[in-house]
C-alpha cells in the first residue's frame, strides 16, 4: 500500500507545484537621479492638468482621471485617464482630487514617481516652459482610448490561467486514473 501511495504523490506532484500560487511579487520603487529638464525633454508627453478623481485601484495599478489645462509635449485631449503603480512602493503617483499636476508620461499615459511628473508648486508652468517652451491648448475631445498594449496583457493573462486550470483538471484526472490502475493491479496481485 506504501507504494500505491507513492506512486500516486510522484504522479500527482508535478502538477501541484504547477497550480500553487506564487508569492506575490515584492515591489520596491528605486529612481535614478535624472535632471528635471532632461525628464522633461525625453518624456513622450508633457502637460498640466487638475485631478478629476482620487485614484481606483486598476489592474495592477490605479487609474485616474485628468482635465487638461496646458499641454507642452505630446497629443492631450481634455480629459485623459491616466494610470500608474498601486502604491508608492510601485513607483505610483499619489495624487487627489483637486490637486493640479505637471505630468511626463509615455504615449500610453503611464505616469510613475520616477518620470518627472511633480504638483505644480513643485514643479510650475514656468518651469516646464524654461524647457519646452509655451504650451498649447488640449485636443478637444473625449477621455483617451485604453491602450492596445493593456489588452493584449489581459488577453496573455486570461490565457495563462485557462492554461493552468487546463493542466490542474488534466493532471487530476491522470492521477484518479492511475489511483484507479493501481488498485486494480494491487487486487490483481493478491
Amino acid at each position: 500500500m506504501r507504494t500505491l501511495l507513492r506512486l500516486l504523490l510522484l504522479a500527482v506532484a508535478p502538477f501541484l507545484v504547477v497550480a500553487a500560487p506564487g508569492a506575490a511579487p515584492s515591489h520596491a520603487c528605486s529612481c535614478v537621479d535624472v535632471p528635471v529638464d532632461q525628464l522633461l525633454a525625453d518624456g513622450d508627453v508633457v502637460f498640466i492638468g487638475t485631478v478629476l478623481e482620487n485614484p481606483v485601484a486598476a489592474d495592477d495599478g490605479a487609474a485616474f482621471r485628468v482635465r487638461t489645462t496646458s499641454v507642452y509635449q505630446g497629443r492631450v485631449p481634455e480629459t485623459v485617464q491616466l494610470t500608474t503603480g498601486a502604491d508608492e512602493a510601485a513607483c505610483g503617483l499619489e495624487v487627489s482630487e483637486g490637486e493640479n499636476w505637471t505630468f511626463v508620461t509615455s504615449d500610453d499615459f503611464t505616469v510613475g514617481s520616477c518620470d518627472g511628473s511633480a504638483p505644480t508648486e513643485d514643479l510650475s508652468a514656468t518651469d516646464v516652459e524654461a524647457v519646452l517652451g509655451p504650451g498649447g491648448p488640449p485636443d478637444p475631445g473625449g477621455v483617451a482610448p485604453p491602450d492596445a498594449a493593456e489588452d493584449q496583457d489581459r488577453t496573455a493573462e486570461v490565457i495563462t490561467r485557462l492554461f493552468v486550470g487546463l493542466v490542474v483538471v488534466i493532471g487530476g484526472a491522470g492521477a484518479v486514473l492511475l489511483l484507479l490502475t493501481l488498485r486494480a493491479w494491487a487486487r490483481n496481485q493478491r
